[in-house]
């Protein structure tokens, strides 16, 4: 009889744990989110005036959602233009960093994400430069209303570079910093 006991537990055990498996399934998720955006700011080269910058950004975010928690990786391009002395410049960063964010219950979410070895290309005047801007790290935060079909959000992004090309910058740093404002789809 004890034998027949010890089987009722165990069964009602395992229906009890998969029952609260199952009831906070919903709670996590992995989601996909997709944005495109347009940002502007300034570029703060070493030892030169700075200028203005403006042009599309796009992306990816990957990752996994608990209870509002959000984990997960970012993939990010774009160009921005500007013009420095006379000369069409062109930048094409590209980031791809850790993704850490938060959705409120009342529709609002926020987020940060940090790409610790980015680049840059450079067009000037319409050619292709041979020296990128590299070893680079990438911070961004943002805040995105989330009530509609798609994310409706501004980020400020904020970008150095240590080196241009194979030159080392000496301790002083190439900055390109901007504000955006996205559209994102998340797809849970």
């Amino acid at each position: 009889m004890s034998r027949n006991l010890q089987t009722i537990n165990f069964m009602f055990g395992a229906l009890l744990f998969g029952a609260l498996v199952l009831a906070t399934a919903p709670a996590q998720a992995f989601f996909i989110e997709p944005y495109a955006g347009y940002e502007s700011g300034e570029f703060d080269p070493n030892g030169a005036p700075s200028f203005d910058v403006a042009g599309v950004s796009y992306g990816l975010r990957l990752g996994f959602d608990f209870l509002g928690f959000r984990l997960g990786a970012e993939y990010g391009a774009g160009a921005v233009k500007g013009e420095f002395l006379g000369v069409d410049e062109k930048f094409e960063p590209v980031d791809v960093g850790l993704y850490a964010g938060y959705e409120f219950p009342i529709l609002v979410k926020v987020w940060t994400v940090y790409a610790p070895n980015t680049k840059a290309g450079i067009t000037e005047g319409g050619v292709e430069s041979p020296n990128d801007l590299e070893e680079g790290t990438t911070m961004k935060v943002g805040v995105a209303y989330s009530g509609f079909l798609f994310d409706i959000g501004i980020e400020k992004i904020t970008r150095k570079y240590k080196k241009l090309g194979t030159t080392h910058s000496g301790g002083h740093t190439y900055d390109l910093n901007t504000m955006g404002a996205f559209l994102m789809f998340s797809f849970p």
